[in-house]
């Protein structure tokens, strides 16, 4: 049966996650594979280099086919309503780059009920780009897909 509204086509799914990250800083650490003909790659020694092993918060939008928007929270900062709001207009310019013909659909928008989510700014910005969101129960368990379905596999 198909779906007379095409609402599958028009669901994005919007979530947060830590995503750990890895520099290396030894020649060891940055080994690769070449091939025996190629050059050395040049690296940087530091005579000091502190544990480089970090995390950063992960905004990410995605729908039926794949990533829309990838966001990284700069160090030291907190996921607020203004970066959320914000967050909604890059939403729509990646929807009219990527997603051409969606916004014409009317996309809803599917996060959990986070403050910064919830917040007058963010239901404000959402509005002026054209995306809706489905009610959710006040204390329903998180359910959110990005969760169960992208999470696991992404970490």
């Amino acid at each position: 049966m198909s779906d007379p509204d095409d609402f599958h086509a028009r669901l994005i799914t919007g979530d947060e996650t830590w995503i750990y990250y890895h520099d290396p800083c030894t020649v060891s650490e940055a080994a690769e594979w070449r091939h025996e003909d190629s050059p050395n790659p040049k690296v940087l020694r530091l005579s000091h280099c502190p544990k480089s092993k970090s995390k950063l918060m992960l905004s990410i939008f995605w729908d039926s086919k794949g990533p829309l928007l990838l966001d990284y929270l700069r160090k030291n900062t907190t996921v607020t309503r203004t970066y959320y709001a914000d967050l909604m207009t890059k939403l729509r310019e990646s929807i009219k780059k990527n997603r051409r013909g969606m916004l014409k659909r009317i996309p809803t928008i599917l996060h959990d009920n986070a403050p910064s989510h919830k917040s007058l700014i963010t239901q404000e910005a959402r509005k002026d780009c054209g995306i809706k969101q489905p009610q959710h129960p006040p204390y329903s368990p998180d359910l959110a897909p990005s969760d169960y379905y992208l999470f696991p596999i992404a970490k």
